[in-house]
């Protein structure tokens, strides 16, 4: 097994790790494994606490960690080489049982193994009653249309107030369209747990604004010369640079000498530079140019151009056709903005710093004069609950006490109001105490986008650590589900599909290729078939649609965002043949 080794440094209970885990590589078995190992060493099984994503998961762990003891108890047979290691781990954990008095297959409730849903619920409640407060209510699934009503009573509210003036210069931006005001700020309240606490705790100050992105220009300059260095082209990209600088009067003349190839020329303030070449190379709609003319400071031999200088750039050009990946990185420079902040746009900002803290208070306001709460409102509560670093909660340090290993299954799902969580979980640990931190997930699989999941966070706790603890990272790569030719057709597609390298700045991910566990089958296989959608078909999906939104301006604005995406669809379902 090539990656026996990953799989051994991931059961190390003595580690903290975070393990990168494709489909098929058994994740879950390697999760229950590795409970019943903590198991094993652990005073008390609350010392452990696994979190999932869906309650489906969590009761799978909680059976098959069941399973493995009960099976251990009755000594059933066991041949396979996987099969055996579990059975020493599922021993060892019932003897553990035994002399503490667990009884854990009699009391399976002692396992946490829970929900982030539910782990959030539980921290509100428990800070509820701490405090006095009326605990959370039901949890909504659908709370658009408060998230609307809490926008329109705001703005009504602002009439001969404070607010007035902020709420009139973002109508401005709207052009008076009240309803697209209401809609975009309904989706800024659906995603408020990436702006709350800044808004609320430290403001929106322009000065980190601009230090935020001039660390994302410096960011993307760095890509792009390592790109283009890695090519062989940065040099050769300089001199060209420099002589299309000589021929463009409008371009300051002290660009020309510029090394690209040293470290000072990623800087905020030579972006414009950086475009010069973008725009020297690429298009307006971003595909490398076909023609080479004195509009990029390339004039004809008639009016002294160096033809020689041409057909260089030319060769340059025809490379570029066959480096969608280098192309990509010129685009993103070319598509950066200027690191000096628009005045306007510094006003705007001060606005939303007024208008946002109350639009947040305004909808906790609804939700209690309404008994209603959503799925942020709960987490918002329980983060809570928690309090800060510098400040944490008696609850807080009840659970750092309480809990000793921390497990994190699907971790390619968190949402950054999650992974805070978990960084206040962990706040009062320490490298080599003892306690243990492990995540686990597959990058290229997250899919809980819609909630605010950012597969980037899960990179960088791979480089980085998380709340202060180092993590060990490792891969796994066999795939103990799919046949052979599946596995080797998924490598061969997939691998160009993906960017080359993990970025957690874009929250990008690499491919990692799998290797095939099971024996090949000779009548196994991918085939693709292709199906196209007629209009008529399209047009009855609209209609279908139209059918299930209730009246109202709000609704047919979003109605018609819809059938607009189904027109746009169509030409291409129509060329999309089997």
């Amino acid at each position: 097994m090539n990656d026996l080794q990953a799989r051994q440094t991931a059961l190390d209970v003595q580690r903290s790790v975070a393990v990168a885990a494709p489909a098929g590589s058994g994740k879950t078995s390697l999760l229950v494994q590795r409970v019943l190992r903590l198991l094993a060493r652990s005073q008390r099984p609350e010392e452990i606490l696994a979190i999932t994503f869906t309650r489906k998961a969590a009761n799978e762990m909680r059976e098959r960690i069941l399973k493995a003891l009960q099976q251990a108890r009755d000594d059933e047979p066991v041949t396979e080489a996987h099969e055996q290691a579990l059975r020493q781990d599922a021993l060892a954990a019932l003897e553990q049982d035994r002399l503490q008095g667990w009884n854990l297959l009699d009391n399976p409730s002692r396992l946490r193994l829970q929900t982030f849903d539910s782990l959030c619920r539980y921290l509100a409640r428990r800070m509820a009653l701490e405090t006095g407060a009326i605990p959370p209510p039901n949890q909504l699934d659908n709370c658009m249309p408060d998230y609307r009503e809490a926008v329109r009573s705001v703005v009504r509210a602002s009439e001969n107030s404070p607010l007035e003036q902020s709420v009139q210069a973002l109508s401005l931006r709207f052009d008076g369209h009240f309803d697209q005001l209401v809609e975009q700020f309904a989706q800024l309240l659906d995603s408020r747990a990436d702006w709350l606490e800044l808004v609320m705790q430290q403001g929106l100050h322009s000065d980190q604004l601009k230090i935020n992105l001039q660390q994302l220009v410096q960011s993307q300059l760095a890509q792009l010369q390592q790109a283009l260095a890695g090519e062989g082209l940065l040099q050769q990209l300089e001199c060209l640079l420099h002589y299309s600088i000589s021929h463009q009067q409008e371009l300051p003349a002290e660009w020309i000498g510029i090394p690209l190839t040293e470290e000072a020329a990623i800087c905020d303030n030579l972006l414009p530079l950086w475009k010069v070449l973008t725009n020297m190379l690429l298009t307006k709609d971003g595909s490398p140019r076909k023609r080479i003319d004195k509009g990029i400071g390339f004039p004809p031999a008639k009016d002294g151009g160096d033809e020689a200088r041409k057909t260089e750039l030319k060769a340059v050009l025809q490379r570029l056709d066959s480096q969608p990946q280098l192309v990509q990185e010129l685009q993103r420079v070319a598509a950066l903005p200027e690191t000096d902040a628009n005045p306007d746009n510094l006003q705007m900002l001060e606005h939303l710093a007024r208008f946002l803290p109350v639009l947040a208070a305004q909808l906790q306001v609804h939700f209690q004069d309404n008994q209603r709460i959503d799925y942020l409102g709960i987490a918002i509560q329980a983060l809570r609950a928690l309090g800060t670093e510098e400040q944490p909660t008696n609850l807080a340090m009840r659970l750092d006490y309480r809990f000793r290993h921390i497990l994190v299954d699907e971790f390619q799902d968190t949402s950054a109001l999650q992974v805070q969580m978990i960084e206040r979980l962990v706040g009062g640990w320490q490298p080599e105490d003892g306690r243990t931190l492990f995540l686990v997930g597959d990058p290229m699989q997250s899919i809980y986008e819609f909630r605010r999941a950012r597969v980037g966070l899960f990179i960088r706790a791979r480089q980085h650590g998380l709340g202060g603890i180092p993590l060990d990272s490792v891969d796994l790569s066999r795939n103990f589900r799919s046949d052979p030719a599946v596995v080797n057709w998924v490598n061969q597609q997939f691998k160009d599909v993906f960017p080359e390298d993990d970025d957690p700045f874009r929250g990008q991910v690499r491919y990692r290729a799998s290797e095939a566990a099971r024996t090949g089958n000779n009548s196994s296989g991918v085939l693709c078939a292709g199906y196209a959608r007629r209009e008529e078909e399209i047009a009855a999906i609209a209609d279908s649609i139209a059918a299930q939104v209730k009246s109202g301006e709000n609704d047919i604005a979003v109605l018609a965002r819809k059938r607009a995406h189904l027109e746009l669809l169509a030409p291409l379902l129509k060329r999309w043949k089997p």
